[in-house]
């Protein structure tokens, strides 16, 4: 897979990228602790599912990515903590399931979000994981990056849906309504670390509208589980 979108460059994730992606992820998420993958995850979500580990580029320089693991379609969608869905421990096991594709992360730097790169390479990874893989969903939780702003005003469930509305913006959840995603459950102390999300987090999915049960879900893996 290597596609070009206007004068971005997508690709899977490969070994000697990890510098850069670590600096992406400490550059886009300066306001968390620890905010990026370490080295061995990367080469354990590669290993497990090369595909679903997409890059961006402009010209040499990496400006956004996409990283995702394999999970069944129902096991996180409510009751459960970033830590949990970061436990390397588990990337394997879930992956024997072969249903869904959870988004661990999807970030772009801040000075590329105005310039519709993550719709570009969210239309990549869709094409990835519903058209080419046969994946049932993509599941995943948002951030309410806005929260902290309100949260002495109102509860998170109104938050959320004043949100959905319209009648406030919440930059990723935003981002994530616009791409037809449905919201599950709100998740409270999903990341304690994250001050704008007041520590909440949101569940949610994008059921593949081009999924067939009659052909296999993903038949490219490269791991014997």
């Amino acid at each position: 897979m290597e596609n070009i979108t206007d004068y971005f460059t997508y690709r899977p994730y490969a070994l000697t990228d990890y510098s850069q992606l670590k600096a992406l992820m400490e550059t886009a998420y300066a306001d968390l602790e620890n905010p990026a993958m370490s080295q061995e995850e990367m080469e354990l979500l590669q290993s497990i599912y090369p595909e679903g580990q997409i890059l961006c580029f402009d010209g040499q320089r990496l400006i956004a990515a996409s990283l995702n693991r394999i999970v069944a379609t129902d096991k996180y969608v409510s009751n459960f903590t970033e830590e949990q869905t970061f436990d390397m421990s588990v990337y394997k096991s879930d992956a024997q399931a072969n249903e869904s594709v959870y988004a661990l992360d999807f970030v772009v730097l801040p000075e590329y979000q105005s310039q519709r790169v993550g719709f570009q390479l969210r239309q990549v990874l869709h094409h990835q994981i519903f058209n080419v893989d046969n994946f049932i969903a993509l599941v995943g939780v948002s951030r309410l990056s806005n929260y902290y702003q309100y949260q002495n005003e109102m509860d998170c469930e109104t938050y959320v849906q004043k949100v959905k509305n319209r009648e406030l913006r919440d930059p990723v959840l935003s981002f994530h309504l616009a791409h037809k995603m449905e919201t599950r459950s709100i998740l409270p102390n999903f990341n304690p670390n994250d001050k704008k999300s007041a520590g909440f987090g949101l569940s949610v999915i994008l059921k593949n509208p081009y999924y067939n049960p009659l052909l296999p879900t993903y038949e490219k893996k490269t791991v014997s589980f």
